[in-house]
């Protein structure tokens, strides 16, 4: 009987010990209550115990000569040079009430050590282990930076070791190699969700590791900040990368630390590393990846696989050596299939200088693109709906950016400390406050139908606008919409009712911010531009006192030392009601003659008596003189022929391609009164226009086109005489009332043909 309450005693000293491992999850400090003893100066905790068997296992828990777990710990903290952990140690099995009565020796396996036992001993050089040992608990070995070796006694393949738990040889920076044995099933926490790992984390002179084929996830931080490593092997199949796996890795390179196999990579596993090219065709079960993935590494292209449709935030931050980026070719869709650029995906991407971005992109979001200082080029297609919150900021290269109207949402400051030069936004959209905010290169804007607030800061700080068209939809104006714009002198105003304008910042209103604010330009006055019938609005309406004097229905245009000059404005303008007398012309085609001037060609000018907006007309008037014409309100088609119009409006400064994509060249009107074939990167200015036509000439600066005006008819000429009748005979050809020689009079008209007038109609 007493025999019989002795083994049970035993028995449920055990359980008492095993339930405390399971209640103190993978790390345990402080386990006085358990069974334990002391041999050879070693400190052991039993596990377990066969009383049939007289055997047991325990886990090595430190050095001391009491038995006394804190004494155990600081004698391991305090222990040097090699640490050798037996497989097996016999210790005597006491009973009675204080443990006082010898019963039996009994044989105890290693099978484990305590989790944080030789934490920051920087003393210890070598580690030697047992086959038997089944787990490393965690952070056993963290900050052991001396310890250089570790092996096992039997050899690694006799090994039965199953589990390498979180951060074990965290920051062991001297260690240089490590065999893990192929029983291994698991290094760290395989619980993907938890934010443990990072088994050789800060090992910062392991060069190379195999890892076993039971192991199918790499916990978060595994090989973080491994410096010097640069080959893992992988013997089985690996599918998951956790977060932070390679982060800091100076040495690596994709094909030798990425298996085939892998699905998933979580968020930030390349992040601060050196790796310089990837290859998605190497892993073409990969149906996911985390945020910034490869934030700050070295890679210069990257071709995307299709299954991700999604760029994630992050991805690409300080990526400051990527140019391009495109799809994989071996990969239907692939880039194009992206519909969604996560916040800062490109951020500070400063080698970036063109993008095309996918056809299924819906959406930009928050700075996304920010401040990539080297983007010059963003192309896109129609479908692009948001533009989130600083998503081109700081972006001074871009000079151009195309609002192809499915833009619904532009987020706040945008665009803000861009290059662009102009901004013509399309269709109705929402837009953030400070959107152009400090674009100091940008010297048009236009507001379109559809948009009814101007927000907050619009376009403050833009130093160079000189013009901006307000669209006829718009209905309040913010504080500070247009605050310091310093050089702003012309303000169109679509709307028929004047828009609400609210105080700025600074309690003034939106209006009086613009005016002459910096030494250069004081005294500038910006000037408003509205309909004829809205005139009267305008001046009485609240917020506008201000600016009643400068609220006007006509536009002023000055000729320059020649009679002709070609521009555009931004309103429907009608020359009838031109203070003095001047002739506008559109140009509705051209066509070839030959003349005493030898093979020329002539653009046919048809006189109109007004033009709707945005419309480019060449004017003829006395050179030097200032006309001013009437704003139109009729918003119709105002002349026939509108849409063959070869003459083109600028409507901000731009620079000039002689030949674009569609084969037609541009002229410009010059002082000899002909229009003249540009040059490459000839600067136009906004509100002028250019001529454009077939590119069916010799491409040089001798290439001409004159003007041809169809109403230079002088009335009452019923026959011309010629120097002989031979030499009027001879002469077949057709001339006009000015003088132009034609081999055929093909468009209606007056010629002189063999001396006497004809009238083709």
């Amino acid at each position: 009987m007493k025999q019989m309450k002795r083994k049970l005693l035993l028995a449920l000293m055990a359980c008492v010990s095993l339930l405390a491992v399971a209640q103190t999850g993978d790390t345990h400090y402080d386990r006085k209550n358990m069974l334990t003893f002391v041999k050879d100066g070693m400190f052991f905790t039993i596990l377990n115990f066969d009383t049939s068997s007289k055997s047991g296992t325990v886990e090595f828990g430190g050095y001391a000569a009491v038995n006394d777990s804190t004494a155990a710990k600081e004698g391991a903290k305090n222990h040097s040079g090699i640490v050798d952990i037996p497989e097996t140690v016999t210790s005597p099995v006491y009973s009675g009430v204080n443990h006082d009565h010898y019963e039996y020796d009994a044989t105890y396996t290693v099978t484990a050590i305590r989790g944080d036992l030789f934490r920051f001993n920087k003393k210890i050089t070598e580690v030697k282990l047992p086959k038997s040992l089944k787990l490393i608990e965690a952070r056993v070995f963290d900050g052991c930076t001396s310890l250089t070796t570790v092996t096992f006694k039997d050899g690694v393949a006799n090994s039965k070791l199953e589990r390498i738990e979180s951060h074990a040889f965290l920051d062991c920076s001297a260690l240089t190699a490590i065999d893990i044995p192929s029983t291994v099933k698991y290094l760290g926490d395989p619980d993907f969700s938890s934010r443990e790992g990072g088994v050789f984390e800060g090992c910062a002179t392991l060069t190379e590791v195999t890892v076993p084929a039971n192991i199918t996830v790499i916990p978060n931080f595994t090989f973080k900040n491994c410096k010097n490593l640069e080959k893992v092997h992988y013997t089985g199949q690996v599918t998951h990368f956790g977060a932070h796996v390679y982060f800091g890795c100076q040495k690596i390179k994709w094909e030798d630390v990425v298996p085939t196999t892998i699905t998933y990579m979580d968020n930030e596993v390349f992040m601060n590393s050196n790796l310089s090219s990837v290859d998605f065709n190497r892993i073409p079960d990969l149906k996911r990846i985390g945020n910034g993935v490869f934030w700050n590494t070295q890679l210069t292209t990257v071709q995307w696989p299709a299954a991700l449709t999604e760029v994630p935030y992050n991805t690409f931050r300080d990526c400051k050596k990527l140019t391009s980026i495109s799809g994989l070719p071996s990969q239907a869709g692939s880039w194009d299939n992206v519909t969604k650029i996560g916040h800062d995906a490109f951020n500070q991407c400063y080698a970036l200088q063109t993008i095309t971005l996918p056809t299924a992109l819906k959406t930009i979001d928050d700075g996304a693109f920010r401040s990539c200082t080297s983007l010059a080029t963003v192309n896109y297609v129609q479908g692009l709906k948001t533009i989130g919150n600083h998503a081109f900021a700081n972006t001074p290269a871009i000079k151009k950016f195309f609002f192809l109207g499915s833009v619904k949402t532009l987020g706040d400051f945008a665009f803000q400390g861009s290059g662009l030069t102009c901004v013509h936004l399309k269709g109705d959209m929402t837009i953030g406050i400070y959107a152009f905010e400090n674009c100091q290169a940008l010297k048009y804007v236009e507001i379109p139908k559809g948009v009814s607030v101007i927000p907050t800061g619009f376009v403050k700080g833009a130093t160079s606008l000189r013009f901006i068209t307000i669209g006829e939809d718009v209905n309040t104006i913010h504080g500070d919409a247009l605050a310091n714009c310093t050089r702003l002198k012309y303000v169109y105003m679509l709307p028929s009712t004047p828009p609400a304008v609210q105080d700025g910042e600074g309690a003034s209103t939106s209006l009086s911010d613009v005016d002459g604010k910096d030494a250069d330009h004081a005294g500038v006055k910006v000037m408003y531009y509205v309909k004829s019938s809205a005139l009267a609005n305008y001046k009485d309406a609240a917020g506008w006192s201000v600016a009643a004097d400068r609220i006007k229905d006509e536009i002023p245009v000055k000729m320059s030392s020649i009679e002709y000059a070609a521009i555009s404005r931004d309103f429907p303008i009608d020359f009838k009601d031109a203070t003095k007398p001047v002739e506008a012309y559109v140009g509705p085609s051209t066509y070839w003659v030959d003349n005493s001037r030898g093979h020329i060609k002539l653009l046919r000018m048809n006189k109109v008596d007004a033009v709707p907006r945005l419309t480019g007309v060449i004017l003829k008037g006395t050179p030097g003189q200032t006309y001013t014409m009437k704003i139109y309100d009729d918003k119709s088609t105002l002349f026939d022929g509108a849409a063959a119009n070869y003459i083109k409006d600028v409507k901000e400064d731009t620079t000039m391609v002689t030949v674009e994509h569609d084969n037609k060249a541009k002229y410009g009107l010059m002082a000899d009164k002909m229009l003249h074939l540009l040059n490459d990167n000839s600067n136009y200015v906004g509100g002028t226009s250019y001529v454009e036509a077939e590119n069916d000439i010799d491409q040089s600066s001798q290439a001409k086109i004159m003007l041809f005006f169809n109403d230079d008819v002088v009335a009452g000429i019923d026959e011309v005489g010629t120097m002989d009748d031979d030499y009027a005979v001879a002469d077949d050809a057709y001339y006009t009332l000015t003088g132009v020689r034609l081999e055929k009079a093909d468009r209606p008209g007056v010629y002189i043909h063999r001396g006497r007038k004809v009238i083709v109609r």
